[in-house]
């Protein structure tokens, strides 16, 4: 048996407004037509009369990842496609591709520049591709 029983008190008699929130009436259609955004036409990020701003804003990289943005500058950079970078030059020769164990149709290696000749690549696919069996 518990040696100190504390009464619980009643359930307060609220009206709804002050239930919800802290009951202070809430006004969203502080700026209008008539009453614009002290800010709007003088700040550039301000769009609207209504104060809505363009920045910060969600926008997706050029990998397709969330991102936010402060400002244009930062929109174009990371929403601006990039340029293909070079390709590799010291990549393999079919025929190295073909040794390591790699299929001639896959050859050159990604981001590397050829160094075989489109006949030696024909003719290692054409030996990669298996020979004809008989009807038997």
């Amino acid at each position: 048996m518990a040696q100190a029983q504390f009464p619980e008190p009643n359930d307060l008699e609220l009206s709804a407004d002050k239930v919800v929130g802290d009951g202070k009436p809430v006004e969203f259609g502080k700026h209008s037509v008539s009453n614009p955004h002290p800010g709007f036409g003088k700040d550039p990020n301000i769009g609207n009369e209504f104060g809505h701003t363009h920045y910060p804003k969600w926008v997706k990289d050029v990998q397709g990842k969330d991102i936010i943005v402060n400002n244009p500058k930062e929109e174009a950079e990371l929403t601006a496609p990039k340029e293909e970078t070079a390709l590799k030059q010291d990549g393999p020769t079919i025929e190295a591709w073909v040794a390591a164990g790699y299929k001639a149709s896959k050859y050159p290696p990604a981001g590397y520049v050829s160094k075989s000749s489109k006949e030696e690549i024909d003719a290692a696919i054409a030996a990669e591709k298996p020979a004809k069996k008989s009807g038997w």
